[in-house]
């Protein structure tokens, strides 16, 4: 997703600068502000990407609510889950940006290692994590901007010890505030529609509103 967004690109990159004139990345700001607390905040209610919606056309199960049913994990298994499937998938595919906004789970063409971009690595993580026993309504896909790459798109993992990012940039799980990308949007995790904007609530915390 570091290319941008077909649609409504132009919004995006002004919201961009917006923030990068009135704001560090949240991981700086998290020495000099704790009101951002271990979890994102919900932020307004905003239309989901282009990319997404699509795939939810393309695909109805892809994007049903997700099931409140959950296995009871301990914090130490819970940890060593997202460490493991973060690894697996981020070694398990290659990748390789869309010429177009398609957001699916990877494909493998001709038994070739499988291939996809940033939200493609989010969507086979949460996956992974669901079949694993991971509560489904606990995971959220969230996008940010990232300094010198562009927009790009993570799986956020709900645990008790905050929100943790699963990022194909990194094999490290990092929660959410510790990460240096300015975040814009995210799933409403209880449903798989839903997603809201978090850019003007985080300017609102900087100007202390």
């Amino acid at each position: 997703m570091a290319h941008g967004w077909q649609q409504g690109g132009w919004f995006w990159r002004g919201l961009v600068v917006i923030m990068i004139g009135v704001m560090l990345p949240v991981g700086a700001q998290a020495a000099d502000m704790d009101e951002a607390g271990a979890f994102m905040p919900v932020g307004v209610p905003a239309e989901a990407p282009a990319g997404f919606t699509a795939m939810c056309q393309r695909d109805a199960l892809a994007c049903r609510t997700p099931s409140g049913e959950r296995d009871e994990l301990a914090a130490s298994a819970v940890s060593a889950l997202l460490i493991r499937v973060n690894a697996e998938v981020n070694k398990a595919i290659r990748f390789r940006a869309d010429k177009q906004e398609y957001w699916q789970r990877p494909r493998s063409e001709n038994g070739r290692k499988l291939e996809g971009d940033c939200e493609d690595y989010a969507l086979e993580k949460r996956a992974r994590l669901v079949e694993a026993g991971f509560p489904g309504d606990s995971l959220y896909l969230a996008v940010a901007y990232v300094p010198r790459a562009g927009l790009h798109t993570v799986l956020v993992a709900r645990t008790a010890q905050g929100d943790q990012v699963l990022d194909n940039r990194t094999p490290w799980i990092v929660r959410w505030d510790e990460v240096d990308y300015v975040w814009l949007l995210r799933q409403t995790a209880r449903s798989a529609t839903g997603w809201s904007n978090l850019v003007y609530e985080q300017r609102a915390q900087l100007a202390g509103l």
